[in-house]
C-alpha cells in the first residue's frame, strides 16, 4: 500500500510527458497485478494524481481487492494513455477507483471490464459528484467474459455524474457480468428567455463524435447522437 492520513499527490514523470522524447513506459500508474496475492490499495484522504497512463488490475487470490481510494476529494489527470479498470481471476474480487467525490480527465479510452472469476467486480464508484471526461477516446463498459459470473463492471456516483467522451459510449452485457452506468442527473438550470435549454449540457465541436450520456426517468441509458449540443447558460 501507498496510503497518506491526509492530501496525497503523485507525479508520475509528470514533466517528462511533456517533453515528445519521453521514454514510451514512463508516466504509467499500475495498481495490482493478474499474479496479485493480496490487496495492492494507493489510498489518502484527498488524492491528485497526475500520470501518462493508468491500469487497476484485480487480483488472482479470492477475496482481495486492488484500488486507487480517497476518502475525500480525487482529481485524476491521464495526460496521453488510456485508463483501464480490469476485473481480476480471483472470485469476490474488486478491482476500483473509489472516492467520495471525483474527477477525471483521460486523454485517451477509459474501459472498466470485469474480471473471469466470480464476481471480479470492475468499477469506477464514487459516493458523492462524479465528473468522468475523455478528450480522445470512448467509455466502454463490459461485463467479464467468463467463464465466472456476476463480474459486472460499472460507472456509478451517488451524487450528480458528468460524463462526457469525444467518442462513443459503450455498455456490454456479457455470460460473464453485466455493465452499468448512472448517477443522479443534474439539477435544471431555468433561464430568462422562454423556450431556452435547459441543463447541465456541454458543448461539443460539430465534428466530434460526441457522446453524452444521462440517466433516463426509467432507469435506462441512452447515446445521443452526433450533433452539437445546445449552449446553456
Amino acid at each position: 500500500n501507498i496510503e497518506s492520513g491526509a492530501s496525497q499527490l503523485l507525479e508520475l514523470d509528470y514533466p517528462g510527458q511533456l517533453q515528445s522524447t519521453a521514454p514510451v513506459l514512463d508516466g504509467r500508474l499500475t495498481i495490482g497485478s493478474t499474479t496479485a496475492m493480496g490487496t495492492s490499495r494507493v489510498g489518502a484522504v484527498d488524492q491528485t494524481v497526475f500520470a501518462k497512463s493508468a491500469l487497476i488490475q484485480g487480483p488472482a487470490a479470492d477475496n482481495m481487492r486492488s484500488e486507487l481510494k480517497a476518502s475525500g476529494t480525487q482529481v485524476v489527470t491521464l495526460l496521453n494513455g488510456n485508463l483501464i479498470v480490469q476485473g481480476g481471476s480471483g472470485n469476490n474480487t474488486v478491482a476500483q477507483i473509489d472516492p467520495t467525490s471525483q474527477t477525471i480527465l483521460v486523454n485517451g479510452n477509459v474501459d472498466v471490464i470485469g474480471g473471469i472469476g466470480n464476481n471480479a467486480l470492475a468499477q469506477i464508484i464514487s459516493s458523492g459528484s462524479q465528473t468522468l471526461w475523455t478528450t480522445n477516446g470512448g467509455i466502454t463498459v463490459s461485463g467479464g467474459p467468463g467463464p465466472g459470473t456476476g463480474s459486472n463492471a460499472s460507472i456509478t456516483a451517488g451524487g450528480v455524474q458528468n460524463l462526457s467522451a469525444s467518442g462513443l459510449l459503450t455498455l456490454i452485457n456479457t455470460v460473464g457480468g453485466s455493465a452499468f452506468v448512472g448517477g443522479v442527473a443534474p439539477a435544471p438550470v431555468h433561464t430568462s428567455s422562454p423556450g431556452s435549454p435547459t441543463g447541465s449540457v456541454l458543448a461539443l465541436q460539430d465534428n466530434q463524435a460526441g457522446v453524452i450520456a444521462d440517466t433516463e426517468p426509467d432507469g435506462q441509458n441512452e447515446i445521443d447522437p452526433v450533433r452539437r449540443a445546445p449552449i446553456c447558460n
